[in-house]
């Protein structure tokens, strides 16, 4: 009996020794897709901050971030200026209430943005990017950045449990936007991103 019950210790000894080493092999990228993969959407009130490369507050503002996979955005900023970003079926669109225009883009544009990366399982958007780090943060260093100062750099994404808390861009000129995230929910409507345009609004269309 003893040798059976060593046999049967050593036996599961063995295999733990070899599993752990296997679920520590989920690379950066593998393991932040998982978790992007986790939720369908989201939904989040948000802090932004711009600040320079000396760190000295430029711009701040709140908002609401709504997105929805494969590729539903709206960004409503509140204060201190109200715009709307967002998607429909013929482009992205962003809308200014303060002048009453809405600027049309090619739906493509969405593609370069980095909250792309939160509701795309695109092959070719992720190798923009080169990911590192574990337990809920991350960073993305991109591969081939764009020239001019606004262009990204890098790029964090920042987990608390298995919600979203904050992300930020990293700029060229060494400028930094981030935006602190508060009651991250997966639970939206369809009819939340609707975006009712003023039938006098100003339109200027860029496709």
């Amino acid at each position: 009996m003893r040798r059976i019950t060593s046999g049967r210790c050593l036996k599961t000894l063995i295999l733990s020794c070899l599993l752990l080493p296997a679920l520590s092999l989920a690379s950066p990228a593998e393991e932040l897709r998982t978790r992007l993969a986790s939720f369908d959407a989201l939904r989040a009130a948000f802090t932004q901050t711009v600040t320079d490369e000396q760190g000295t507050l430029l711009n701040e503002a709140q908002g609401l971030l709504q997105l929805q996979k494969p590729k539903r955005i709206l960004v409503h900023t509140m204060e201190p200026d109200e715009t709307f970003l967002f998607t429909r079926a013929d482009g992205l669109y962003f809308y200014d209430p303060f002048i009453n225009q809405v600027t049309i883009m090619d739906s493509g544009v969405l593609d370069t943005s980095p909250f792309a990366l939160l509701i795309s399982s695109d092959p070719s958007l992720w190798e923009r990017y080169a990911i590192a780090g574990e337990d809920g943060s991350y960073t993305l260093t991109v591969r081939a950045p764009s020239e001019g100062s606004g262009a990204l750099n890098k790029l964090t994404l920042t987990f608390d449990g298995e919600s979203l808390s904050s992300l930020s861009l990293f700029m060229q000129d060494g400028t930094v936007n981030s935006y602190t995230f508060s009651g991250v929910t997966t639970e939206i409507r369809a009819e939340d991103f609707e975006v009712v345009l003023p039938p006098d609004v100003e339109v200027d269309d860029g496709r």
